[in-house]
């Protein structure tokens, strides 16, 4: 969603409770924030928004007074992040849209959560929206968001991971997914899976089975050409090898960019090369300007 299409959709949802010249003018002020922090970015994207519950009501109008049971989707700030691109300072933010049912976030095992990313770059004075995507994934559980952290995915290059996963009846599995912010419209490039287990349902008292785990780890290198470095993807373990054999997991591929999505390649030197420290990966962020960097929804 551009600025004009978020500006349009606000003034169709208040014109009949604030003066259309008043609205506009507050919403473009809104717009261009002087600082970058976690409710100053709502505000820009959303120009309603209640700092006090930390978040947007959907439909907007539902916002005003906090209308919980006439709202459909509560959205709240869990990433603002500034950081340099190219010489140029920019800030993301991250909001989770859950969806709402009797004025309460549904939260059944299956509920997962609309995340929408939007990119804001720095002007002389003031921020202004760059680019974004209202629906990047739907991720979580439970209707929970999963916590999302500002990575860096080459020398120049940014990007969002985030890690999810669940667990039902003994079972659980985990994932980690991985979003471009400087590369078009930000976008998923792949997700990695990182690992399974039977730990619940083989225990003693259970006895569905023989026990089984494998566990993944997700890597960068600093090989090959491109703006983007390697992933290298590895599992270990032990899987189960239906009805009743346990057999064992050790696999390592490494992956990418090709066009839009991370790509099983092969690369030399994959299997040796050292990976990229984590704080590296996870220290590019620069905070936020006299405010908050997002919070964990109501």
């Amino acid at each position: 969603m551009n600025e004009v299409g978020c500006l349009l959709a606000i003034l169709v949802a208040l014109a009949a409770v604030i003066p259309s010249s008043a609205l506009a003018g507050r919403c473009e002020e809104l717009a261009r924030p002087a600082l970058f922090n976690g409710d100053t970015a709502m505000e820009a994207v959303f120009c309603q928004y209640d700092r006090g519950h930390g978040g947007t009501l959907l439909p907007l109008a539902a916002t005003r007074g906090w209308r919980l049971e006439r709202a459909e989707q509560l959205a709240t700030p869990i990433l603002a992040e500034t950081y340099v691109e190219g010489g140029v300072r920019k800030g993301v933010l991250v909001v989770a849209r859950q969806p709402l049912v009797g004025g309460e976030v549904a939260d059944s095992h299956g509920t997962t959560v609309d995340l929408s990313v939007y990119v804001f770059r720095r002007a002389p004075d003031h921020w202004v929206y760059e680019k974004g995507s209202k629906t990047l994934a739907s991720d979580g559980s439970w209707g929970s968001p999963p916590g999302v952290r500002l990575v860096r995915l080459g020398e120049a290059s940014f990007g969002l991971w985030w890690e999810s996963g669940w667990t039902g009846q003994g079972y659980s599995m985990g994932t980690i997914s991985i979003a471009s912010l400087s590369q078009g419209v930000p976008e998923v490039l792949g997700r990695f899976e990182t690992g399974q287990s039977h730990a619940g349902a083989c225990e003693a008292a259970v006895r569905e089975g023989p026990c089984w785990e494998y566990r993944g780890r997700v890597e960068f290198l600093r090989i090959g050409a491109g703006g983007h470095w390697i992933v290298r993807h590895s599992l270990s373990g032990t899987k189960q090898d239906p009805p009743s054999r346990v057999m064992p997991v050790d696999s390592t591929t490494c992956h990418r960019v090709v066009g839009s999505r991370y790509a099983e390649a092969v690369v030399d030197g994959c299997a040796e090369a050292p990976p990229v420290p984590e704080r590296e990966l996870f220290g590019a962020g620069l905070g936020v300007e006299g405010g908050k960097a997002g919070r964990a929804p109501r």
